[in-house]
């Protein structure tokens, strides 16, 4: 399937859905970061939602020439625009169920609570994306990149997994977190019991070797597990509400160093914080920024330290100031 092709089918499966019963915010959210990902995408919404508006003037009766002047449109004339869009040749089930069916995403900057059919509840942080995989037995998720915060539903007999690269996440009623980026796997757990394995490791259903128990690891309430590739597993007890910042709009730092500070909040804005020399990024950061200000973030650091900020071609960036930067 060419680009413009696949972007046309998927432009049809978001006209049905955003103009049909099961219309959301979580849907909208989907579609913006959707839209917002290529010109082709905008350009075939814009072509299909042509399609849309002037199929809903076609009489049931035949063909007739689009009227142009407002109106209103009942059932059946929505039934028709939709067969029209599938006459033109876009499949619009098909492909809502192979692209959009159980997968839920955020853009940069974006926030988004999915409430799953079993009762549970998922907030996804900025630039995230799940795919939901119930079964009458299993609740499966799978995490291709970015930060989750899982309520789970209580339901004994359908375990409730979380895989995010080559970990696998296993609960029945609790409350945890995942961060899966670059490789990279945090897990945290708020309240209940959870256990964190590597599939590649635990055959399932069978039992694990002695050798390899050190791959199955059970948290308790307060507990992180970072898993670093080419590294050992490391269990640690962090501050939850430090861990948690970021449900409630903030990022919050601990003597952090401006590197891993930059980086953190580069995540939640598209205009980028950039570090002007290495001498620099070592300095240690405390405090609690909001979310997505970055320019405030890069000022307050620039007024600790001495330094320079200079914004230019969607960056912000820091730099030494002509005196140099106080020391850490």
């Amino acid at each position: 399937m060419t680009v413009a092709r696949r972007a046309r089918a998927e432009a049809s499966a978001w006209v049905v859905r955003l103009h049909g019963p099961t219309r959301t915010p979580e849907v909208e959210a989907a579609f913006r970061h959707w839209l917002g990902a290529s010109d082709e995408n905008r350009l075939q919404f814009e072509r299909v939602t042509q399609v849309w508006d002037d199929a809903r003037g076609i009489p049931q009766s035949g063909m007739a020439r689009p009227a142009r002047n407002d109106r209103s449109y009942g059932p059946r004339a929505w039934a028709v625009a939709a067969v029209i869009l599938a006459a033109v040749g876009i499949v619009t089930l098909s492909v809502y169920r192979i692209w959009f069916a159980g997968v839920y995403r955020t853009g940069v900057g974006e926030q988004l609570l999915v409430h799953l059919d079993d009762g549970s509840r998922v907030l996804l942080n900025s630039d995230s994306r799940i795919k939901v995989q119930f079964t009458a037995d299993s609740r499966h998720v799978i995490m291709s990149h970015g930060e989750a915060y899982f309520e789970v539903a209580r339901a004994p007999d359908r375990r409730f997994i979380v895989s995010a690269g080559n970990h696998e996440v296993t609960a029945l009623g609790t409350a945890f977190q995942v961060r899966y980026d670059a490789g990279n796997t945090a897990v945290t757990l708020v309240e209940g019991k959870i256990t964190v394995s590597d599939p590649q490791m635990e055959a399932r259903g069978a039992p694990v070797p002695a050798s390899d128990r050190a791959r199955v690891v059970t948290l308790t309430p307060g507990e992180r597990l970072l898993m670093v590739r080419n590294a050992a597993p490391k269990l640690d007890s962090p501050r939850l509400d430090v861990v948690t910042a970021w449900r409630r709009g903030e990022v919050v730092l601990e003597k952090t160093t401006l590197g891993e500070a930059v980086a953190e909040m580069n995540r939640y804005q598209g205009e980028q914080l950039i570090i002007g020399s290495p001498s620099i990024e070592k300095l240690r950061i405390s405090g609690i920024y909001h979310i997505g200000d970055s320019i405030d973030f890069a000022r307050t650091v620039a007024s600790l330290y001495r330094l320079q900020v200079t914004e230019k071609d969607n960056q912000i960036r820091l730099s030494p100031g002509p005196s140099g930067a106080i020391e850490p």
